[in-house]
């Protein structure tokens, strides 16, 4: 077995994940590296939701993380990011003309959505963005 190093990160562009379909056959999907300015770009073309904000009187504003509304929306903005993620990353072609779309295109897949999801579970997993974890973070926040 070799040896990983940082180099062969740095020169390895595509990798290629073998996922399941629903009659047990393997596929591999090929998916291209992310620089971080390419991965920092998509997440700033989502926007953070903000949350609602309650007023104490004579006291500063506080936001309402518990919002149900809220959490729906911090769980979109995470989905939506990790879609563009995964669109952007994937080493074929998608239609649309924009990273949203292609995005789109991969959520409403019909057929083949199989396949992305269990693509973007695994992106998902990875980058630690499951409703759990999420609620988990959401709870641990207490404002300054």
């Amino acid at each position: 077995m070799k040896r990983l190093t940082f180099a062969d990160l740095s020169d390895k562009k595509v990798y290629t994940v073998v996922i399941t379909d629903p009659n047990g056959e393997p596929w591999e999907v090929g998916l291209k590296a992310l620089s971080q300015e390419e991965f920092l770009q998509i997440t700033d073309s989502v926007p953070e939701p903000q949350p609602p904000m309650a007023y104490v009187k004579g006291g500063r504003p506080v936001p309402l993380t518990d919002d149900p509304a809220y959490k729906k929306a911090v769980l979109d903005m995470n989905r939506e990011r990790t879609y563009r993620w995964v669109a952007a990353s994937l080493d074929f072609d998608i239609p649309g003309a924009t990273l949203a779309d292609k995005a789109k295109a991969l959520r409403d897949g019909g057929p083949a959505s199989w396949i992305m999801a269990q693509v973007v579970e695994r992106v998902q997993r990875v980058m630690g963005l499951t409703e759990t974890a999420i609620t988990e973070r959401e709870d641990s926040f207490q404002p300054a």
